[in-house]
């Protein structure tokens, strides 16, 4: 599949200035980004200003950012796209690039992450996983590794932690469980499973307060719930690498341990006398 956002950016790399190059080093590994974003906010992500931005695109031959948004979504997700067909093609493409892109775009999903921590929808985050007396968690297709490893490692520091099995669809004991505070953490990326909208706006219907984490791509979960935790799509790899996913969910872990402060150790002390009372180490 031709990208021509990206044929523009190859004929005038040599002509690009410091700011710029950073903007195309950006869209080299992330050209759907365009699609999805608003100029001021892909601005403020890269760390350039619009005026900058807006005179990138008109250097490639764009009359304006949304000239270059339309575009990229004619190639992405028009007639001509072919979605996973095309996959294989974008990926030996991408295999031009120097490791220093894809150092540099690992680190704007850290950063991304970070900047979420310090924010308040995070604390309140950390709050309802911390004190809710349910916690479940549902991943959906290739995301399911990260909903697995998430129970397992909340289970090491509080009880009742449960994942949903989102194969077989059944998600009954949610609804049923007689607890008063019920929080279900949701993780997905595009393309997203057609249940994971289903399942949201069932939850919070429900009075489940939902936390969703995801990519820039979902353009559904704010209107029902105001728990999201957006991050970058790492989509110029074969196989995605949500980076920013795994550090956010590894930031949740340490600060729900924060916030459960003393609890925690009488937990741990507690799992570390049933583990060596079965010899579960060498």
């Amino acid at each position: 599949m031709q990208n021509r956002l990206l044929n523009a950016i190859r004929a005038q790399a040599s002509a690009l200035t410091k700011h710029e190059a950073r903007i195309a080093a950006y869209l080299s590994a992330r050209p759907e980004a365009i699609a999805v974003e608003s100029g001021a906010a892909l601005a403020e992500k890269i760390g350039v200003s619009p005026m900058t931005l807006t005179r990138f695109f008109r250097k490639l031959g764009f009359d304006s950012a949304a000239a270059a948004r339309e575009s990229v979504k004619d190639d992405l997700y028009g007639p001509r796209a072919s979605r996973i067909a095309s996959r294989f093609e974008s990926y030996k493409a991408s295999r031009t690039r120097s490791d220093d892109t894809d150092l540099s775009m690992a680190g704007i999903a850290l950063g991304k992450a970070m900047a979420l921590r310090r924010t308040d929808a995070w604390a309140e985050i950390v709050r309802l996983t911390a004190e809710a007396d349910m916690v479940y968690v549902a991943g959906f297709q290739s995301m399911r590794y990260l909903a697995d490893g998430l129970c397992q490692r909340l289970r090491y520091v509080r009880n009742n932690v449960t994942p949903l099995d989102t194969v077989d669809g059944v998600f009954g004991n949610m609804f049923t469980d007689q607890v008063s505070r019920k929080t279900l953490i949701m993780i997905d990326n595009f393309r997203y499973a057609a249940e994971g909208p289903l399942l949201l706006g069932t939850a919070a219907e429900a009075g489940i307060d939902v936390v969703f984490f995801c990519d820039e791509f979902c353009d559904w979960a704010k209107d029902q719930t105001p728990h999201v935790v957006v991050l970058p799509n790492e989509s110029s790899f074969f196989m995605g690498m949500p980076v920013g996913l795994h550090f956010a969910l590894n930031l949740l872990i340490q600060d729900v341990i924060a916030a459960l402060g003393a609890r925690v150790d009488g937990h741990m002390e507690i799992l570390s006398r049933i583990q060596d009372a079965l010899g579960q180490f060498l």
